[in-house]
């Protein structure tokens, strides 16, 4: 049996932050399919153990104290840009309102532990509530970041597909409200945002420890091990 050596995490670590960077980076610049990639590295990042998963920062052993975007059930709670017509164009043609995912992240006072963070409930809908890792699961594992499901279950998060997550807009005076496009990607990358933040110390920490045991000689990503 193989298994990664310290050297192997770390590096596994550099790679999956440096993924998670990258996939934020491209859905601001439009790319929104990146929400499932950035579901996919959050998950492999953080995960809560069980018993097919452990994440890398539980397998490194270490504490990651984790911020909150909005203590107030809402994990995107500011207003959308107003929608307006542009120009000479018909009145059916709009700029689109979208939550852009990049709010900024705050600590409380006791920084919440993974597990807490992981069970903060991050979106309230009538249907039912979602917690971060109800969101990244459903987003992961049925929604196209590392499978597929070809019916969707819950139903908090069928009424957010359908309705939205509880951003409107008015497309003109004449017309009612409509839910906003692509509000569970702007959660995602909200989610993604906070860890990208509680993570930067531990990026810093990984790249000192990686060239220690590099000029130490210790560079095997993996080592023989007894069944």
């Amino acid at each position: 049996m193989l298994k990664r050596t310290r050297y192997g995490l770390l590096r596994a670590f550099m790679q999956q932050h440096g993924a998670l960077r990258m996939s934020a980076s491209n859905y601001d610049f439009g790319h929104l399919a990146e929400a499932a990639r950035i579901a996919n590295a959050i998950f492999i990042l953080l995960g809560p153990p069980s018993r097919t998963h452990l994440s890398i920062v539980d397998a490194l052993n270490w504490n990651v104290g984790m911020p909150s975007t909005r203590p107030n059930g809402s994990l995107l709670c500011v207003e959308c840009v107003p929608v307006e017509a542009v120009g000479a164009r018909p009145a059916s043609w709009f700029i689109y309102a979208l939550p852009a995912g990049r709010e900024a992240v705050a600590y409380p006072q006791t920084p919440l532990s993974l597990a807490d963070w992981w069970g903060e409930k991050i979106l309230t809908r009538p249907e039912g509530d979602l917690t971060r890792l109800e969101m990244v699961r459903i987003i992961r594992d049925r929604d196209g970041g590392a499978h597929l499901d070809l019916t969707i279950t819950s139903p908090a998060y069928k009424a957010v597909l359908l309705h939205g997550a509880g951003f409107n807009y008015r497309p003109s005076a004449d017309q009612p409200e409509q839910p906003v496009e692509h509000s569970v990607e702007a959660i995602t990358r909200q989610i993604g945002e906070e860890v990208i933040q509680a993570l930067k110390g531990k990026v810093l920490a990984a790249q000192l420890e990686l060239q220690h045991l590099a000029a130490a000689g210790s560079t095997k990503l993996f080592e023989e091990k007894d069944e």
